[in-house]
């Protein structure tokens, strides 16, 4: 994979990542466990971030020099 197909797919990953913090945040909005707070909820991402750097250090190891 070259540096401009990884960079097209890390944009994919990006915008994916955007799409499930948007759901996780109005699941909990929702069901009334989202917090007041600058850095109350960042529990709630911590799977979906561990996740999307997998994704992102998988994506960097398959990149053509």
């Amino acid at each position: 994979m070259n540096k401009e197909q990884a960079k097209t797919e890390y944009i994919k990953i990006l915008n994916e990542s955007i799409k499930e913090e948007e759901r996780i945040t109005q699941e909990a909005k929702k069901n009334g466990t989202w917090k007041m707070g600058l850095d109350s909820n960042k529990e709630l991402f911590t799977e979906l971030h561990k996740k999307t750097i997998e994704k992102i250090n998988l994506l960097k190891s398959m990149i053509d020099e």
